[in-house]
């Protein structure tokens, strides 16, 4: 009778003991998956923030200094001044009573002319340095976080992430900061014929050659950027990535955009794991008022 007590104590002791293992195994492999399905949100998270943060660095070089905000709007004042003097010119040449006069008003014509020839040569240069100081800039700052990313753990590995996407262009809808002038009626009313979406605006149209209704006009391209909101100027922002579009090299972009990769795995298998994926946009600050 006691050796079959023991016997039966001596099992239930050891059912006890592989029940306290296997619920031990479970809650060990319950703690991995929670542990492993965290690391993962995690770092999806972190590497959507890096790539705010690095496009929001490549967006503020864009228009840093308000350069771009002021190149439109030098070109909004040297085309009318292309147009008055070339009115000047055509008025002084009909009227046939003044040599002088038509000579000094030519003179001028052609300076205004080749002043808007050599302002499209310079904007055409910051377009293409406003594109290069943002890559730039995006590279630096990916190169400042890229290697705080590695992590191995029994339950989580991160590799150092991929840059993919490091690109600047416009947003849909933005129109140039530029305020069209008054003071010319003609070509006010060019100015007020030309609708964005089907409605007036009184902002030059971005990425549009607003050439004057003159023989042989120059180039006048406005690069698309916000402007100013009352006093101030719009600061830079995050954007919906989906909201990004290229624009023509002629143009000075207006939104910088960065995508990054990165390698993940978990503790739970030799090929459970995978890449993760993630794009963020920033448009630059805005214009400045004409000062």
């Amino acid at each position: 009778m006691d050796s079959k007590c023991s016997r039966f104590l001596r099992n239930q002791k050891g059912n006890m003991l592989i029940f306290v293992t296997l619920a031990m195994s479970f809650l060990i492999m319950g703690m991995l998956i929670a542990g492993s399905f965290a690391g993962v949100f995690f770092a999806q998270s972190r590497l959507q923030s890096s790539a705010n943060e690095i496009a929001l660095f490549g967006a503020r070089k864009l228009n840093e200094f308000n350069r771009l905000g002021q190149m439109n709007d030098m070109l909004a004042r040297c085309r009318q001044l292309v147009f008055a003097s070339h009115k000047q010119k055509e008025d002084a040449e009909q009227a046939h009573n003044d040599l002088l006069l038509e000579k000094l008003t030519k003179q001028l014509d052609d300076e205004a002319l080749d002043s808007a020839e050599k302002l499209e040569s310079e904007r055409h240069k910051l377009a293409l340095a406003a594109r290069e100081d943002a890559r730039i800039s995006i590279n630096q700052e990916f190169s400042k976080i890229k290697d705080s990313y590695r992590i191995s753990l029994p339950w989580l590995t991160i590799d150092a992430p991929d840059l993919l996407i490091n690109d600047s262009g416009s947003v849909k809808g933005m129109q140039s900061n530029a305020q069209e002038l008054q003071g010319f009626e003609e070509l006010t009313q060019q100015d007020k014929s030309n609708l964005v979406d089907g409605k007036p605006t009184s902002l030059y149209r971005a990425e549009n050659d607003a050439k004057l209704p003159i023989p042989n006009s120059p180039s006048f391209k406005f690069s698309p950027l916000a402007p100013a909101v009352g006093n101030e100027m719009a600061p830079a922002r995050a954007v919906l990535p989906d909201t990004f579009k290229a624009l023509a090299a002629d143009y000075a972009p207006c939104c910088a955009r960065a995508g990054l990769k990165i390698r993940v795995g978990t503790g739970l298998g030799p090929n459970a794991g995978g890449n993760l994926q993630v794009v963020a946009a920033a448009v630059a600050t805005g214009g400045g008022l004409w000062q």
